[in-house]
């Protein structure tokens, strides 16, 4: 979660257009709450890969390095966990895993980025 927060504060720091855009987000589907941290680290996801938002700055000194810092690799085996206890729930979502990632069926052979979208695409909890 602590990357997607700092992704998306990173994000609206850039710009006003880009802050407004997160605003108008909240706003419209969130209630208005406008910091990220008051909201789970799917919601965050989300926005983050459907406005493909580049990694966040990194802005600390010398030994303050956070820990989302290793970015969205660290958070690859959990995501490959998820797809494979999807695809063990059923028949049906199996062939969305496999209709959905081509050749290459094992998800830990996959992109953060792929697994995200699929993770998001079906609901996989």
């Amino acid at each position: 979660k602590e990357y997607f927060v700092a992704q998306i504060k990173s994000y609206q720091a850039a710009s006003e257009d880009q802050k407004q855009m997160w605003g108008s987000y909240v706003d419209l589907y969130l209630k208005g709450a406008r910091d990220p941290n008051r909201h789970d680290a799917a919601t965050l996801q989300e926005f983050a890969v459907n406005h493909q938002l580049p990694p966040p700055a990194m802005h600390w000194g010398a030994g303050t390095t956070p820990d989302w810092a290793a970015g969205p690799d660290s958070m690859k085996e959990p995501m490959v966990q998820r797809v494979k206890a999807f695809q063990k729930a059923g028949a049906e979502q199996k062939e969305a895993w496999h209709s959905f990632c081509g050749a290459t069926k094992d998800p830990s052979r996959h992109e953060v980025n792929k697994l995200r979208e699929f993770i998001i695409s079906f609901s996989v909890p």
